[in-house]
C-alpha cells in the first residue's frame, strides 16, 4: 500500500466542502481553513528566507483552486504581515501559466540571484 498516503488531488477535491462548511461556521471546517493558510503563507515566507530575490517586493498570483478560498487568502495575508514589505500580492487565477502571463502583463521583472 501507500503507507497512510493520501494523493494530493484527492485532498484538493475536499477543499470546497471544506471552505462551505466554514463558511456556515462550521468550527472544525474554519480550523482546517485557517491552518490551512497559515502553513500556504509560512511556506511562502520561507521560500523568500531561502531564495535570494533580487527584486524586492516579490510578485505573488496565487494560482489554483484552494485559492479562491477568502477564508485561507485572509489567512495566508495574515501570515504575510509578519513581513508585509516582501511581497506584492496579485490577482487569484485558475491556472499558473494565467499567473505567468499576468506577471508579464504588469512589466514585472524577476531576477534571483
Amino acid at each position: 500500500g501507500q503507507g497512510g498516503h493520501i494523493p494530493a488531488p484527492r485532498i484538493a477535491a475536499f477543499a470546497a466542502a471544506v471552505d462551505a462548511t466554514a463558511a456556515d461556521d462550521d468550527p472544525r471546517s474554519c480550523q482546517i481553513v485557517e491552518e490551512a493558510g497559515k502553513h500556504l503563507g509560512t511556506l511562502i515566507l520561507d521560500m523568500a528566507s531561502h531564495v535570494r530575490f533580487e527584486t524586492i517586493p516579490i510578485p505573488l498570483v496565487f494560482a489554483g483552486g484552494v485559492f479562491h478560498s477568502t477564508r485561507v487568502l485572509a489567512s495566508i495575508e495574515q501570515t504575510l504581515s509578519r513581513a508585509p514589505q516582501l511581497f506584492t500580492v496579485h490577482p487569484v487565477v485558475l491556472d499558473p501559466i494565467l499567473g505567468l502571463v499576468h506577471l508579464l502583463q504588469q512589466d514585472t521583472t524577476i531576477r534571483i540571484s
